[in-house]
């Protein structure tokens, strides 16, 4: 397995996304902007972004760590969830207990997590043909689909088609 695996603690609502193009995407692209417009996150965030509770790839190693990250987050108005990211390396992932799969995203990891799914460029007919291979998550059932659409993007030069970006499989975390 990849080393590029991990928590995040992320926005649960679409009306709280900061991805209004496609409301129903539950992928990584939904960790909350920094600074906050929300002033009872403003630690939280703080944390988040300069503390302690991310590792060099962006991601919370433990899940220990990740509640604890919501748990500052209580205040909020918004809601917030944790999700399961790892790098697909040609098998599926095991040993996740009950996480469940919600599918496969292509993002910036290890860095900022913009995910060019959850931005899925309107009108470049190179990479529309994978719309409809999204499923109800805005998400890609299979890993492959995501990565001839990572390959589709970059041939058709689109928005920081080259930037590192990896393919996760993104995954519920039910506590």
């Amino acid at each position: 397995m990849s080393g590029i695996k991990g928590f995040l603690v992320v926005l649960r609502t679409p009306e709280d996304m900061r991805n209004a193009r496609q409301p129903e995407y539950l992928g990584v692209d939904r960790v909350p902007a920094y600074p906050s417009t929300v002033p009872e996150e403003e630690r939280a965030m703080e944390e988040y972004v300069f503390g302690e509770f991310t590792n060099e790839t962006g991601f919370i190693p433990t899940l220990a760590s990740a509640v604890a990250l919501l748990n500052l987050l209580k205040a909020s108005p918004r809601q917030f969830e944790i999700i399961y990211c790892e790098e697909w390396s040609g098998v599926a992932a095991s040993g996740l207990g009950d996480f469940r799969l919600l599918g496969y995203d292509v993002a910036g990891a290890p860095g900022d997590l913009w995910s060019i799914v959850g931005d899925f460029p309107d009108g470049d007919l190179g990479v529309q043909v994978y719309r409809e291979r999204l499923n109800r998550y805005r998400l890609f059932d299979q890993a492959t689909d995501a990565l001839q659409y990572w390959k589709a993007y970059r041939e058709s030069r689109l928005a920081d088609h080259d930037l590192p970006l990896a393919v996760l499989g993104v995954y519920a975390v039910h506590r």
